[in-house]
């Protein structure tokens, strides 16, 4: 590796792998740090690759407009002005790079003649990690960022840990772009990657960084919920053709669907999922919710089931009969599944963050969504800001250049104490329980003084060797990321988008305006932007 690289890029999904690209293209010494292997273990992996865009007959106006009513009107309008309007450009760059596109009205989705729903993602990092190899960018897989070091002019140095060698590493640079997605390893039951863990809101909140709508975490209405199940989503439009039911064998949602005037599952997928979401939640209260994938017909769908999101779901309710023994087909217990993170880093349209020399971009940044997110918009916002992020990067990088490269072994520690990975349980079960998509203030108070704890005890935790010391920074990014989304959900005392108080189940006019989250010396403030 050379000894100097002007700009790192922390991540290894589509928005880091986009932003290294053009802070290439742009005359940049590029290195990307990912904490998985390059391409894989990172939300775009696993997503269903579809993007939402103005193309096929969609107006960049059209799409503006569902995604400021959809967000309840808290998202940027200039971040959400710079996305619709660049859409359509995102993708074609997206199919220059390599990635194969089928377009359709305001939808584009990739790989659909390679691979079902549930491994598609992956058509979309394959092409940009190949275009990256190729670039001359310098990559380092399974290595944590774990801070962000400033000087007077901006970043001097970035610190990570490789957990493969055992040993942290202070590498120079002089500009940073932050693209780690969300945090949705904070919860028991998601569909992220076992590594999500919220690392770039902690990164960018110790350097000064204000986060916003932490308090937005989607929740995809279905998921499986059952054991002998894999954590995977299911798509909504499920409930149009076969039944989901309560305990009382109503089938509620599609009577809800009805009464907002929502034609199908599969619309309320693009524009209802917080709606569905605090209904199946509040269904499960009451008992089980069941979904009768026996009564699916595959046959009679116009599609290639085998490469559909329900062709995927089925072979895994297949697999789930044939492994457990179960002779007769059965319905299987489902529930809102922790999907996306709509809040994060406040941003300017070019990525920056308002801190000279670091830029953000993804699903770690906040702004476009608002209080819930379209369907499809996730990707289409890395394909906008990835590019942004890396180029504006590239042009600050090209007036600093002074860059080392110093390495130190890890230290080990031999303290008391529970184990990292059963801390990790306990907080997701904490962040299940209180910060799912129903709360009160009782119960987010609750998950405070948990929180507390867990930070507590992890202080004191078992560390001997490079998987522990990974865990021990993993489990206090994602307290940190906890006590975020409390702290933003205590304050906004109303129910709005994906964000549902049960003790305030209204939408109040005068809190249409964003929460802001700062951490100074450890200490999380919240307060009205």
């Amino acid at each position: 590796m050379k000894a100097s690289m002007s700009v790192i890029v922390i991540g290894g999904g589509g928005g880091a792998l986009l932003a290294a690209l053009a802070a290439r293209e742009h005359g940049a010494d590029v290195l990307l740090l990912s904490k998985s292997l390059l391409g894989k273990g990172n939300c775009t992996a696993v997503s269903g690759a579809g993007f939402t865009a103005a193309v096929g007959g969609l107006s960049p106006r059209d799409h503006f407009e569902v995604t400021m009513k959809t967000g309840r009107n808290l998202s940027d309008r200039d971040l959400v002005n710079a996305f619709a309007s660049e859409g359509a450009r995102a993708l074609e760059r997206l199919a220059e790079y390599g990635v194969d596109l089928t377009m359709g009205k305001g939808r584009a989705t990739a790989g659909i003649g390679t691979a079902p729903d549930a491994a598609r993602g992956t058509s979309i990092t394959r092409p940009l990690v190949k275009k990256l190899r190729e670039s001359g960018v310098v990559i380092r897989e399974q290595v944590m960022a774990t801070s962000i070091l400033m000087g007077e002019r901006g970043p001097r140095a970035v610190e990570a840990f490789d957990y493969v060698r055992g040993c942290f590493e202070r590498l120079s640079c002089t500009a940073v772009v932050v693209a780690t997605g969300g945090g949705g390893s904070i919860y028991d039951l998601t569909d992220n990657p076992p590594h999500t863990t919220g690392d770039g809101y902690v990164l960018l909140a110790e350097i000064g960084v204000p986060l916003r709508d932490m308090e937005f975490v989607q929740f995809y209405p279905l998921g499986f919920d059952q054991p002998g199940l894999p954590r995977w989503m299911i798509d909504l439009g499920v409930i149009d053709h076969c039944k989901l039911v309560d305990s009382d064998g109503e089938e509620f949602l599609k009577r809800r669907l009805a009464e907002w005037g929502i034609p199908s599952g599969r619309k309320a997928n693009d524009v209802a999922r917080d709606k569905c979401a605090i209904e199946v939640a509040l269904a499960k209260r009451r008992g089980k919710v069941l979904l009768h994938l026996e009564e699916l017909d595959l046959s009679s769908l116009k599609l290639d089931w085998e490469k559909s999101s329900l062709g995927a779901i089925y072979k895994m309710y297949l697999r789930y009969l044939s492994k457990e023994g179960i002779a007769a087909p059965v319905p299987v217990e489902v529930g809102p599944i922790q999907h996306y993170f709509c809040g994060g880093a406040v941003i300017a349209p070019d990525g920056s963050t308002g801190i000279p020399g670091v830029y953000a971009c993804g699903e770690v940044t906040g702004g476009v969504d608002g209080a819930n997110r379209v369907g499809g918009n996730a990707l289409t916002n890395l394909a906008v800001f990835g590019p942004r992020a890396g180029a504006s990067a590239a042009a600050f990088a090209s007036r600093e250049k002074d860059l080392e490269t110093t390495f130190r072994q890890m230290e080990t520690s031999h303290e008391t104490g529970e184990s990292c990975a059963a801390l990790q349980r306990r907080l997701r079960l904490v962040c299940q329980r209180f910060l799912g998509p129903l709360r009160d203030e009782r119960g987010l108070n609750e998950a405070l003084r948990s929180l507390e704890e867990l930070e507590y005890l992890g202080q004191r935790v078992t560390v001997a060797t490079p998987r522990d010391t990974l865990q021990r920074i993993e489990l206090r990014n994602m307290i940190v990321t906890a006590k975020m989304v409390a702290t933003a959900a205590l304050l906004r005392k109303e129910s709005r988008g994906v964000h549902y108080r049960t003790d305030f189940p209204v939408e109040d006019p005068l809190q249409s305006k964003p929460i802001l989250i700062r951490l100074n010396e450890g200490t999380l403030t919240a307060e009205w932007a």
